[in-house]
């Protein structure tokens, strides 16, 4: 019985991990005996069933009634546990590394209001990642909402208020009051008009990414870059830091200037630093560029990170 039980688990796993991984749904809008389009699970299940003789000797007819593995409901806690161990995994590899949330407001099928949620943050390898973490029912799309929801997520997931750096919002409810602001509203239709026109050509996108690297590799020549950053985030940045930050970066473009014109951006230059060890040498210029690059700085950046 043990033995059967557990074949059948195995097989409803592997299921649910190939729906999950290919992003489909599980449910069918039929899923009785007659059906011909049970939903992705039972079509899956009778198809792996028919397939190994293994599973076809504990799975649907030769399954126990009342422990066929397949009801929407188990569909539900298979779907469940696996968010579960994804989202353990996320936090597992954020650590106890700076991060930031963006968030998007969105509707479902059944037009409940909802919140989607995605961190930013660097991982061992000097790798900017972004990976959506949850999708929260909320009661309506005004900040407070949010607010209370996001509140929510940090003390059941056990997140530190102090490891986030900064939230970005997407969505027109949140947008509203910027837009009363006559100076802020222009800025967001100049922002606008610059990605669209940009994002409209291959031609202008890789000629505003060859400027950016050229602009980047200068900043780096000459140690002019980004550093009131450190200014505005003195909890990471005490005013000592912030000396030392400065002889760091001066001794570590003295020793690097060389190798720059291979760097294509900021996550490229943090890639090689932890490639080479040179995070540990140059710990203070490593955690500036970790800042740097956890800061989704338009609303454009949050809008891509949900789109991935």
């Amino acid at each position: 019985m043990e033995v059967a039980y557990r074949t059948q688990l195995t097989t409803a796993l592997d299921v649910t991990f190939f729906i999950l991984k290919q992003g489909l749904p599980f449910c069918g809008h039929d899923e009785s005996l007659k059906s011909l389009n049970k939903g992705n699970f039972l079509v899956l299940i009778e198809w792996y069933t028919q397939r190994n003789v293994e599973v076809s000797k504990t799975m649907i007819d030769n399954a126990p009634g009342n422990n066929q593995m397949k009801s929407p409901i188990i569909q539900k806690d298979l779907a469940r546990a696996c968010a579960n161990e994804v989202t353990n995994i996320i936090l597992n590899d954020i650590g106890g590394n700076v991060f930031s949330l963006m968030v998007d407001e969105c509707r479902d099928n059944s037009v409940k209001k909802q919140m989607g949620v995605v961190k930013r943050y660097m991982n061992k390898f000097g790798c900017v990642i972004d990976r959506f973490l949850v999708v929260v029912h909320v009661s309506d799309t005004s900040t407070i909402s949010l607010k209370k929801a996001i509140d929510g997520l940090f003390a059941k997931h056990k997140l530190s208020l102090l490891r986030l750096r900064v939230q970005g919002y997407d969505g027109t409810s949140n947008m509203r009051v910027a837009k009363s602001n006559r100076i802020v509203s222009d800025f967001f239709q100049y922002i606008t008009l610059i990605v669209n026109i940009v994002g409209s050509s291959c031609k202008r996108k890789d000629k505003f990414r060859q400027v950016e690297h050229d602009r980047l590799l200068e900043g780096l020549k000459k140690g002019d870059i980004i550093l009131y950053l450190t200014e505005l985030y003195p909890e990471d940045f005490s005013l000592t830091d912030r000396i030392v930050l400065e002889n760091q970066l001066q001794t570590y473009i003295q020793n690097e200037q060389n190798e720059f014109s291979m760097i294509q951006d900021l996550e490229s230059l943090a890639m090689k630093m932890v490639k080479t060890g040179k995070h540990i040498v140059f710990t203070l210029v490593y955690r500036f560029i970790e800042l740097a690059l956890v800061l989704p700085v338009t609303t454009a950046s949050v809008e891509g990170s949900f789109m991935r």
